[in-house]
C-alpha cells in the first residue's frame, strides 16, 4: 500500500529549519531562566545545608567541620554549586544552561531512531515550557539538576540503540556519555537505585537486538520468549552474536562509571572523618541500629511509622546505648519536635511519621553527645545494632524477621501490597493533574523571607540575585499549568490508543529469526521503564512513609513526552 505523500513543510528536506526552531526555542527559554531571581528557602536539612556544604568545598576544606547534618547529603549537588560560584555563575544561570544540554542530546537521539524533525521541535517546545522544568530553577536544591541529568541519561540510552548499525565511534561516544551521565544521575540524590530499571531495560534491548523493521507487540513478547530461551534464535546472525562485545562493554563501562564517583565520595570522606560512607545515612552501623528498630512492635500494622513509640520504649530496656538517647527522642512525641510535621501534614500525631524519624533519631543521638565525631558516631549505632540483635536472639524482646524496614518506613506486610498499587494510581493522577503547582508558582515571589535565611543567600549569590522576580515565565506559569493538564491527558490518551491499536495488531512473527524489534519500540520501552520505575518508587514512599509531592515526579515528564512523540504511528 502506497504510503502518502507528507507536506513540503514536513518532509525530511525541511528538517534544517525545524533545527534551526529548536535552537531558537532554547535560546529564548533561557534567555528567560536567567534573569529569574533566585528564591531564598530556608532548612537546615537541605537548602540551607547545600549552601553551607558548597562554600566549605570552595574553600577546599571538603565538606566542613564534622557535625550531625555534614554527612547526610550526597556531596554532588553541593560540589556543583561550588563549581557554579567558582566560574561566578548565579544559580538560576547554572541550573538554567543545564536543560538546554539535555534537550539537545534528546534531539539528536530522537532523530537517530526516526522521529520525525516536527516531532523533535514539540519535544523541544513542551520540555521547555513544562513548569516542572523552569520552576525548580530558582531554587537550592537538586531536583533542578537531577532532572537534567535523568533526561541527559535517558537521551544517551536511546542514542545507544540508534547507534548500533553506525560506525562504533558513535556507539561509543553515546556509551561514554551515557555513563558520565547515568553516574551523576545515581549519585546526585540518594534514591538513585530507581535508575537501576532502566539501565536493566537498556541491556535487554541490546541482548535482544534493535532492527530496523518493527515486529509488533505479539512479536516483541516471541523476541523477548526466544532471547531467553535461546530457542529460534540463529545465533550466527543474532545481535546477541554478532555485538556481544559492545553490549559487555557499554555495560562495564557504565558500571566503572558509577563505581568510580562512589569511590571518589567515599575517599574524600574516609579522608576528611575517617568512615568510608557515601552518606551517614548508609553507614553499616546507622543502617543496622535503625533497621532493628523496626522489628520492635512490627507485627502491628503501621504504615508511616518506622519506628513506634512502643518500640522505643521496648529498646530502652534493652539496648543501654538506645537508652542514652532516649529521653531526647520521647520528646519529639504528641506532636512536638520533628512530629509536628507528620500531625499537620497527614494527621499522625501520636508517632513521628516517615522520613522524619531519621532526622528526630540522629537529632536524640547529638544531643546525647553521640556526634562528636564520624567515627564515635558510626562504633555507638554499630554499638546500638549489636544490643538490640542480641536481645531478638536472646528473646528478650519480640522481634519480627521482616527485614523490608528502612530509614524511610516500617517493614511491608501483606496488605501493603494493594496500598502501593492504590498509590500508584494517586502518583499518577498527581502526575497528570499538577494539584496545587499553579497556585503554588503565583505564590512564589510573595513567599515570607527570613532575614538570616536572606543573608546566608545574599552572600552565595549576591543581593541582585534575591531582589529580581520569576519574570514572564512565572506571570504565565499558573495558565501554562492549565494548558499542560490537558496535554498530559491528551498525551495519555494518545499512549493508550497506541498500545490497543498494537495488540489487536498481531503481526505474523513465524519467520522473526534474527530480526529483533525495531529502534523505536525498544526507545519506548526505555521511556516506559523510566516512568513505571520512578512511579513505583514514588508510592511506595506514598504508601508507607509520607505523602507524595509532585516534585518527586517531575523526572517523568521528559520522559512521557519523548514517548508520545517516539510513538509510531501504525503498530508495525
Amino acid at each position: 500500500m502506497p504510503v502518502p505523500e507528507r507536506s513540503s513543510w514536513m518532509r525530511w528536506e525541511t528538517h534544517g529549519g525545524w533545527y534551526a526552531a529548536c535552537l531558537v526555542v532554547l535560546g529564548a527559554l533561557l534567555k528567560f531562566q536567567c534573569s529569574m531571581g533566585v528564591v531564598p528557602l530556608a532548612g537546615v536539612h537541605d537548602s540551607e545545608l547545600y549552601l553551607r556544604l558548597a562554600r566549605s568545598i570552595l574553600q577546599g576544606n571538603w565538606l566542613g567541620p564534622y557535625d550531625v547534618l555534614t554527612l547526610i547529603r550526597m556531596p554532588v549537588y553541593p560540589q556543583f554549586l561550588a563549581q557554579a560560584m567558582r566560574w561566578g555563575m548565579g544559580l538560576q544561570q547554572a541550573q538554567a544552561f543545564l536543560h538546554p544540554i539535555a534537550a539537545l542530546l534528546m534531539i539528536a537521539a530522537l532523530r537517530s531512531v526516526g522521529v520525525s524533525a516536527v516531532r523533535v521541535f514539540g519535544f523541544v517546545l513542551l520540555y521547555g515550557l513544562h513548569p516542572a522544568v523552569w520552576m525548580p530553577i530558582r531554587f537550592v536544591a537538586t531536583e533542578s539538576l537531577a532532572l537534567s541529568l535523568v533526561t541527559a541519561t535517558i537521551a544517551c540510552g536511546i542514542g545507544i540503540l540508534a547507534s548500533k548499525r553506525k560506525e562504533s565511534r558513535a556507539r561509543w561516544g553515546w556509551a561514554v556519555l551515557f555513563g558520565f551521565f547515568f553516574a551523576l544521575a545515581f549519585w546526585v540524590r540518594e534514591e538513585g537505585v530507581w535508575l537501576l530499571p532502566f539501565g536493566l531495560a537498556l541491556g535487554w534491548t541490546l541482548w535482544v537486538g534493535p532492527s530496523d523493521s518493527a515486529v509488533g507487540w505479539e512479536g516483541l513478547k516471541q523476541v523477548g520468549v526466544r532471547a531467553a530461551t535461546g530457542r529460534g534464535v540463529d545465533r550466527g546472525s543474532h545481535f546477541w552474536g554478532r555485538m556481544r562485545p559492545d553490549v559487555w562493554g557499554i555495560g562495564l563501562l557504565c558500571v566503572v562509571c558509577v563505581v568510580v564517583v562512589r569511590c571518589a565520595i567515599v575517599w574524600k570522606n574516609k579522608a576528611q572523618y575517617g568512615v568510608s560512607v557515601t552518606t551517614e545515612l548508609s553507614e553499616p552501623g546507622f543502617k543496622a541500629a535503625f533497621g532493628a528498630m523496626t522489628r520492635l512492635d512490627a507485627e502491628r500494622h503501621h504504615p508511616y511509622v518506622p519506628i513506634t513509640r512502643k518500640a522505643m520504649k521496648e529498646a530502652a530496656d534493652v539496648s543501654p546505648r538506645f537508652g542514652e538517647m532516649y529521653p531526647f527522642l520521647e520528646k519529639q512525641l504528641d506532636g512536638k519536635g520533628w512530629s509536628q510535621y507528620g500531625c499537620a501534614w497527614m494527621g499522625v500525631c501520636g508517632e513521628i511519621a516517615g522520613g522524619w524519624m531519621v532526622w528526630a533519631f540522629r537529632d536524640a543521638a547529638s544531643k546525647a553527645g553521640k556526634h562528636a565525631d564520624a567515627r564515635a558516631a558510626a562504633a555507638f549505632y554499630a554499638e546500638m545494632a549489636e544490643e538490640l540483635r542480641s536481645a531478638c536472639a536472646a528473646g528478650s524482646v519480640r522481634c519480627t524477621r521482616n527485614p523490608s524496614g528502612n530509614v524511610l518506613a516500617p517493614p511491608l506486610q501483606a496488605w501493603d501490597i494493594g496500598r502501593i498499587f492504590f498509590s500508584c494510581g494517586r502518583v499518577l493522577w498527581m502526575t497528570i493533574w499538577m494539584p496545587g503547582l499553579g497556585e503554588g508558582i503565583a505564590a512564589v515571589d510573595a513567599m515570607p523571607k527570613a532575614q538570616d535565611t536572606e543573608q546566608i543567600y545574599a552572600a552565595a549569590f549576591g543581593p541582585e540575585a534575591l531582589a529580581a522576580t520569576g519574570g514572564l515565565l512565572f506571570r504565565l506559569g499558573p495558565y501554562l499549568v492549565w494548558v499542560y493538564r490537558g496535554l498530559h491527558l491528551i498525551g495519555c490518551g494518545l499512549i493508550a490508543a497506541w498500545l490497543f491499536r498494537s495488540v489487536l495488531r498481531r503481526r505474523d512473527t513465524s519467520g522473526l529469526g534474527a530480526c529483533g524489534i525495531s529502534v523505536r519500540q525498544a526507545a519506548c520501552i526505555l521511556l516506559a521503564v523510566v516512568i513505571a520505575s520512578r512511579t513505583l518508587l514514588v508510592a511506595y514512599i506514598d504508601a508507607m512513609s509520607f505523602w507524595a509531592q509532585l516534585r518527586y515526579m517531575i523526572y517523568v515528564y521528559p520522559a512521557g513526552i519523548a514517548l508520545v512523540m517516539c510513538r509510531e504511528k501504525r503498530a508495525d
